[in-house]
C-alpha cells in the first residue's frame, strides 16, 4: 500500500494538477477502503447477533417437535374423521386388562374379545358398501432372524386376531395391511407399547367402515398380531401361513420406542418409493427422516421391528411408524396411559386415516400397481413437521453433483479470474480448510477426553435425567475448542489480514469442505446426502450467485446488513441440523439407559454432541472472524461448563430420577430361576435356585439402589451336573 500511494504522488508531481486530483482520489478510495476494513460488529452487537439468532432458531425447532393438534371429541368431529377421544376409550380399556405377554390370559384371551366385541360394534354401524370379516389365528412355526447375533424361534398355537375391510360390490386381489400388537413385555403396561397402537387401528377401522361417500377400491387388512414382544412371531406367523397374507401389496407397521409425542417414520421399502411419496403427500402432519432409516438399518440401535418379517419372508414394502419420545420409559413399569400426551393419538391418527383413504380409495392409488413408479429410491424429510421433502435418488444425485463441483468451480474461478486475489487465495484456502478440520478433531479430543474423565471419576450418566446438562457438560466446551480454534488462526496464520476478508476466506473453506463431503455422499449414493443438499444449496444461491456483491471485498455494505443477510440464509441450513440433532439426543440419551456395561454412556453422548455442534454451527462460525472480540464471551462458556463439571461429579449428578416432572428410571433385570436335573434312570440328581441379576446400563451396581446385601453377596459358582451326570454315566 504504502509503494502504490508513493508511486501516484510521483506520478502527480511530473504531470501536474489533474494528475494529482486523480492521485487525492485514489487517496481518498484506499482511505475509505481502509475504513471499511476496520468496521466490524463490536463484542456486544456479535454476542446479540449470535444468542437472538440461535435462540430463535431453538425455540423454533423445540415448538415444531413438541407441537401436537388439539384433540377431536366424538361430539364434535365427522363419522368419517378420526377422533383422540374414541381411540382414548380402546387405549383404557387395553391397559386395564393388564400385563399382556404372549400366552397369557390378559392377551390371548381378554385382549382377542375386546377387539372382537369391539369389531361388532364398528360392524353395526357400518355403510352397507362395506364387509367386514373377523378371523382369528392360531399359527405354530419356526424361523431364524439375523438380529442381536443371530437366533432360531419357535412357537406354537400364538394368537393372531384378525379383520378384513374390503368393498362389497367386488373382490379386490389387492390388500393394504395395518399392523399393530396386543402383547407387551412383562412387568409393563404396555401402553405406547403398543396398545395405543391397537387403539388407533380401532378408532381407524371405525372412520373407514362408517364412510358411506367414498367407496372401497381395494381391501384393507387388521392384523392385531398376539407375539411380537417374543420376537416378532406373530407376524411370521400371519404373512407365512394365512390365505389373506397373499392378497397384501403394502403395509404400514405401528410401533414404540418411547412414549407420546411425535410418530416417526423411520423405514420405508426395500425399494417401492412410492410409499413414502404418499406418506409425504397425504399425511397432514409428516414426520420423518431418510437419516433415521439408514441410521436404523445400520443396526446401531438394539432393537428391530414387525417390518423386518413383512420384508424378509413377505416380500412386502412398507412404512414403520414409531413413538420415540420419552424413551425413559419403553418396556418398564412407566409405560401407562399417563404418559401418552393430549394430541398425541390424534395426530397419529389423522395420518394414517388420510394415508390410508389415499391407498385405498383413491383411483391414483399406486397400491395395485407398485412397479408403475420408476423413479427408483426415494429421499425424504420434513421440514418443522410442515411438509415433508421428497426426491428420486436419480434427481438427487443430479442436484448432489451441481452442488458439490458448481461451489469447486466457483472457489477456482475466484483463485484464477480474480487478479487481487490470485497470488495466495488458493493456499489461504487450503490453510482455512486446514484450521477447520484441526478444530473439529481438537472439538472432538476435547469432549471425549471430557467425556472420560466424567466416567472415570465414577458419575457417569449425570444428563440421564437432565438432558439440558448435555449443553453445559460437552456442548459449551466443544463450541469454545472450535472458537478458539478459529482466534489462534486469526492472530497467527492469518496474521494483520483484514477481518471480513478473512471472514470470506472461513466461508470459502467450509464451502470447500462441505461440497467435497457432499460429493463423496453422493458417490456412496448415501440418501441421507439429501440433509446436506439442504443445508449447502440456500447458502450456495444466496451468498454466491444472487448477493455475491453483497459479500464482496469491495461492498459498501455495512457489516449489520451483511450479518442479517448470511444470517437469513443461514435459517434453512440451522433448522435442519439442529431438527435432527434434537431428535438424535431424544433418542440417545434414554437409550444410554439400556445400552449395556460395555459402552460407557458419556462418550457415546459427548460424540454426539461434538458431531451436532460440527453441523449446526459450522458455516456460522466464520462470522466470529468480523466480530471485534469474544473473549468475555468464551469466559463465560468455560465458566459454565466448569460448574457443569462439578455438579456432575458430586452427588447432585446422580442419573436416576422418578418425580412429576420426569420419569428416568435404572433399569434391572431380576430372574427367579429353579432348576431340577435328571439322569438316565430318570431320577432326579440335583436341584437348586438362584437369582440372576442383569442391569441394562453403564453405572452397573456402582451405583447404590438400596439394597447392600445384593452387592456384596458372593457370586457362586454354577455346580451344574457334569460331576453327578459323570457318575450315572459310569
Amino acid at each position: 500500500m504504502h509503494n502504490s500511494s508513493s508511486s501516484v504522488r510521483h506520478r502527480g508531481q511530473r504531470n501536474g494538477s489533474q494528475t494529482h486530483r486523480h492521485s487525492h482520489t485514489i487517496e481518498n478510495h484506499q482511505g475509505g477502503k481502509q475504513e471499511r476494513k476496520k468496521e466490524v460488529l463490536t463484542q456486544k452487537q456479535g454476542a446479540l447477533f449470535f444468542f437472538v439468532y440461535f435462540s430463535v432458531t431453538f425455540f423454533v425447532v423445540y415448538y415444531s417437535v413438541y407441537y401436537l393438534p388439539k384433540p377431536k371429541s366424538l361430539s364434535d368431529a365427522k363419522t368419517t374423521e378420526f377422533t383422540e377421544e374414541g381411540a382414548r376409550k380402546h387405549l383404557h380399556s387395553f391397559v386395564s386388562l393388564g400385563h399382556r405377554p404372549a400366552g397369557s390370559v390378559a392377551n390371548d384371551v381378554d385382549a382377542a374379545n375386546y377387539i372382537v366385541n369391539s369389531v361388532s360394534q364398528i360392524k353395526a354401524k357400518a355403510s352397507p358398501f362395506v364387509k367386514i370379516e373377523l378371523e382369528t389365528q392360531r399359527p405354530t412355526g419356526s424361523f431364524t432372524i439375523d438380529f442381536i447375533g443371530g437366533f432360531a424361534s419357535y412357537y406354537a398355537n400364538i394368537t393372531n386376531t384378525l379383520m378384513r375391510v374390503s368393498p362389497v360390490d367386488k373382490s379386490s386381489h389387492h390388500a393394504l395391511l395395518l399392523n399393530c400388537h396386543t402383547d407387551s413385555v412383562n412387568g409393563a403396561p404396555g401402553a405406547s407399547d403398543d396398545a395405543i397402537a391397537c387403539a388407533v387401528l380401532l378408532e381407524v377401522m371405525r372412520a373407514i367402515a362408517v364412510d358411506r361417500t367414498h367407496p372401497l377400491l381395494h381391501d384393507i387388512i387388521f392384523l392385531f398380531n398376539g407375539a411380537e414382544e417374543n420376537v416378532l412371531q406373530g407376524s411370521h406367523g400371519f404373512i407365512t401361513q394365512h390365505p389373506w397374507a397373499k392378497r397384501v401389496k403394502a403395509f404400514i407397521n405401528l410401533e414404540a420406542a418411547g412414549a407420546g409425542g411425535k410418530e416417526i417414520v423411520f423405514q420405508t421399502g426395500p425399494s417401492n418409493p412410492w410409499l413414502a411419496l404418499a406418506w409425504a403427500t397425504h399425511a397432514p402432519h409428516p414426520f420423518g427422516t431418510i437419516f433415521a432409516q439408514e441410521l436404523f438399518q445400520s443396526g446401531i440401535i438394539p432393537s428391530d421391528t414387525d417390518f423386518r418379517i413383512f420384508r424378509d419372508y413377505g416380500k412386502v414394502p412398507g412404512i414403520d411408524l414409531a413413538y420415540m419420545k420419552n424413551g425413559y420409559v419403553y418396556h418398564t413399569w412407566y409405560d401407562n396411559v399417563d404418559m401418552i400426551l393430549p394430541g398425541c393419538i390424534q395426530r397419529a391418527g389423522d395420518n394414517i386415516l388420510a394415508v390410508v383413504n389415499h391407498l385405498v380409495k383413491s383411483p391414483f392409488s399406486l397400491l395395485p400397481d407398485p412397479g408403475s413408479y420408476r423413479h427408483g429410491a426415494i429421499a425424504f424429510t420434513d421440514f418443522l413437521g410442515i411438509f415433508m421433502m421428497t426426491v428420486p435418488l436419480r434427481m438427487l444425485s443430479i442436484m448432489n453433483f451441481i452442488f458439490s463441483v458448481g461451489p469447486l468451480i466457483y472457489l477456482l474461478r475466484r483463485m484464477i479470474f480474480q487478479s487481487e486475489e490470485r497470488p495466495q487465495y488458493g493456499k489461504q484456502i487450503i490453510k482455512g480448510a486446514a484450521t477447520i478440520v484441526s478444530s473439529w478433531v481438537a472439538c472432538i479430543l476435547t469432549v471425549l477426553l471430557l467425556a472420560i474423565f466424567i466416567t472415570k471419576f465414577g458419575n457417569s450418566m449425570a444428563f440421564y435425567s437432565r438432558p439440558y446438562l448435555v449443553v453445559f457438560l460437552y456442548g459449551f466446551p466443544g463450541l469454545a475448542v472450535l472458537l478458539i480454534a478459529h482466534l489462534i488462526a486469526a492472530s497467527t496464520i492469518f496474521k494483520n489480514e483484514d477481518p471480513w476478508r478473512l471472514e470470506t476466506i472461513f466461508f470459502d473453506s467450509y464451502l470447500f469442505i462441505w461440497s467435497t463431503f457432499l460429493f463423496q455422499l453422493n458417490y456412496l449414493q448415501l440418501q441421507s446426502s439429501l440433509i446436506i443438499l439442504l443445508c449447502v444449496m440456500p447458502l450456495c444461491l444466496i451468498r454466491c450467485v444472487f448477493l455475491k456483491q453483497v459479500f464482496g471485498f469491495n461492498s459498501d455494505v455495512s457489516a449489520v446488513v451483511k450479518v442479517s443477510i448470511y444470517f437469513t440464509a443461514l435459517i434453512p441450513h440451522t433448522i435442519i441440523l439442529f431438527s435432527h440433532s434434537w431428535v438424535s439426543m431424544e433418542l440417545f440419551i434414554p437409550l444410554c439407559g439400556r445400552l449395556g456395561t460395555d459402552v460407557p454412556p458419556d462418550l457415546v453422548i459427548g460424540l454426539l454432541t461434538a458431531l451436532s455442534l460440527i453441523f449446526v454451527f459450522h458455516f456460522s462460525l466464520s462470522l466470529i472472524h468480523a466480530v471485534k472480540s469474544i473473549r468475555w464471551i468464551l469466559a463465560l462458556m468455560v465458566l459454565l461448563s466448569v460448574g457443569a463439571v462439578c455438579f456432575s461429579i458430586s452427588s447432585y449428578g446422580f442419573p436416576y430420577a422418578v418425580t412429576n416432572d420426569i420419569v428416568a428410571p435404572k433399569r434391572l433385570y431380576v430372574q427367579h430361576t429353579s432348576r431340577t436335573f435328571y439322569g438316565f434312570d430318570k431320577k432326579i440328581t440335583l436341584e437348586d435356585s438362584g437369582i440372576w441379576l442383569n442391569t441394562m446400563d453403564f453405572p452397573g451396581f456402582k451405583i447404590d439402589i438400596g439394597s447392600k446385601a445384593v452387592k456384596e453377596s458372593p457370586l457362586m459358582p454354577c455346580r451344574g451336573i457334569t460331576v453327578k451326570y459323570t457318575t450315572e454315566s459310569v
